[in-house]
């Protein structure tokens, strides 16, 4: 059921100009996923999404769901470098304050692995997700990640610091959010 949903998916984003394909589980895969080729950069670094229903893991976890439950399809995309671990508590200010500004999906730093991923959830019933919405997700996705990475990379590579990179946008008129503790 999954398996052709995600190929109504990737159709939808083979027709929007995307490079789409399914990998339907089978033996030891245990889920079908999706994957959608949203950019590739001057450097020549592929970005790749991730599509996927967590919820198809629920069986091995021994939790029941519903008919009833809402589903999820997960996009992730992970960032094509990784975080110098120097760099890691200034990468995380960065990334809280541009999760301030994605209305979908956040970025995500996983220390152990020095990786950044930009996650969206699209919450749906009974696997009717409508396939114009999984593509407008996806092109938020890419806008994200490529409208923010020149941002992101000097500071996770330990070329720049939050703070400067904060200030360096602030001259240029543009004002992150941030987040204070209360007093």
């Amino acid at each position: 059921m999954t398996a052709v949903l995600l190929e109504s998916f990737a159709t939808a984003a083979e027709e929007a100009g995307f490079r789409a394909w399914v990998v339907p589980a089978a033996g030891s895969q245990a889920i079908s996923e999706l994957f959608c080729l949203v950019q590739v950069d001057e450097a020549g670094r592929n970005y790749v999404v991730h599509g996927m229903f967590p919820d198809e893991l629920s069986g091995a976890f021994g939790a029941e769901r519903s008919q009833d439950d809402i589903v999820f399809l997960q996009l992730t995309l992970p960032l094509p470098f990784a975080v110098e671990e120097s760099a890691s508590a200034d990468t995380a200010l960065l990334l809280h304050s541009l999760n301030l500004l994605t209305p979908i999906g956040q970025f995500i730093l996983s220390d152990d692995e020095g990786l950044i991923v930009f996650r969206s959830m699209l919450p749906h019933m009974a696997h009717n997700l409508p396939s114009t919405l999984v593509v407008e997700a996806l092109r938020m996705t890419r806008f994200f990640v490529t409208e923010f990475l020149s941002i992101i990379e000097p500071v996770a590579q330990g070329l720049k610091t939050c703070r400067d990179t904060l200030d360096d946008l602030a001259r240029q008129g543009v004002r992150l959010p941030t987040v204070t503790t209360a007093r």
